[in-house]
Parts: C-alpha cells; structure tokens; sequence
C-alpha cells in the first residue's frame, strides 16, 4: 500500500553547516535530502510539502515523484487570479493554504469577516486549486463551500486549536460539532494531525468524523 503523507514542512539541520557554508542553494539541497531520508525512514512513498516557495521548488524538482508543494499565496494580492492560475501551472504545486482565523483573539480574521479572502476562493475554484483552511471556527466556512461548490476546501488540522502555537480548549470537544457540521457538504474535507498533547481530542474527533463524512475526504499526515 502506497502511503502518502498529507503534510510535512522544511527540515533544517540541528546544527547550522556553518560559515564556510552560506550557498542558500546547498541549505535548500539538504534539507530536501533530509526530507526524503527521514520519509525512507518510516516507509512514507510521497509527500505533500507545505512550506517556503524556494524549498518547494528545489523539493519537487528534485524529487517530482516524491514531493508536490502545498505553498500561500496572499489574498490581498491584486492579481491573485492571476497568481492562482501561475501557481497551478507550476509542476508539482497541487494546493495552498490560507488563514483565516486571528489566532490572538481566537476569532475570524478581520479580512475573512470582511470579505477579502473571497478573491481567493473564487480564484481557486475558477483554476481547480484545492485550498487548506486553517481554522477554529470550522463552521465560518459554510457560507463558502455553499457559494464555491467547485472548490475543494480542506479544514486543516481537525478545526480544533491545539498546541504549539495555540492553547486546547479546556474541553478539547466544544467545537467538534461546527466541524462535523461541515461534513454535509460534498466539497469539504478535513486533514487529520494532531500534536502530542492533543492525540485523545484526535482519536475521539476522527471517530465522530468518519462516521460524518465519507472517508475518501479525509487526509492525513
């Protein structure tokens, strides 16, 4: 069975190379290398990279069998349809992500409320982009799926806040049911990850969910 892993980012070494060595190209070079050999590792075939334009670029034209990016691009760009069409002409770019939360206050940010996120959906779905939303607020994105049927939206991280970089919701279920909510739309997924402090809220949330949604919409890293 082939296994693909839905997310990864950039690794870096422990210890910098040093000044002997400043060729940016070279720090791309190994940590792609450290990518692919930690992946060999662990018996992981491919890998959908979400980081930096520069190491997704040098990732996947090293290994375009084993890597595909997953980079941002800015909503407020002026010619994000064009940036979107560019991007998904690229090879090996498959998606990208958004925020749409302000982590600090823990509320949609000030730009999705305001409809300034919305070129960017109608973007994607005019050039078949799957878009990953990160958010703790999964049910704010009905209103999206409903007016972009087209678009593939991905709820990253299960919907729920977990750490780093944000505190667990001292009860780690109070938001599963606006993330469940979205399962009856055909256009939504939703990735599975999770850190080490949030595996029960994980274990409990993808049982509810797969019984919710069907399985062929869940990814995981």
């Amino acid at each position: 069975m082939e296994i693909i892993d839905a997310q990864i980012h950039e690794p870096a070494l422990p210890k910098p190379l040093g000044s002997q060595f400043q060729d940016k190209e070279l720090e791309l070079l190994v940590n792609t290398e450290l990518a692919r050999e930690a992946m060999d590792a662990i018996g992981v075939d491919r890998a959908l990279i979400n980081a930096r334009q520069p190491f997704l670029d040098v990732a996947v034209a090293r290994y375009p069998d084993r890597f595909a990016g997953c980079g941002f691009l800015d909503h407020r760009a002026p010619n994000i349809d064009e940036q979107v069409a560019a991007y998904r002409d690229k090879p090996g770019m498959l998606a990208t992500r958004t925020i749409i939360d302000d982590w600090r206050n823990d509320v949609p940010s000030d730009d999705f409320a305001a409809g300034k996120v919305e070129p960017l959906f109608a973007a994607c779905e005019k050039h078949h982009l799957p878009l990953f939303c990160l958010t703790h607020h999964a049910h704010q994105l009905a209103p999206v799926a409903q007016k972009h049927p087209d678009l593939l939206l991905i709820i990253d991280h299960l919907g729920l806040p977990q750490p780093p970089p944000v505190q667990r919701d001292p009860d780690p279920w109070q938001r599963l049911p606006g993330v469940i909510s979205m399962a009856k739309y055909p256009n939504v997924a939703i990735k599975f990850s999770w850190s080490a402090d949030a595996v029960a809220a994980a274990v409990s949330a993808r049982r509810h969910l797969a019984s919710s949604a069907q399985t062929d919409r869940c990814v995981r890293p």
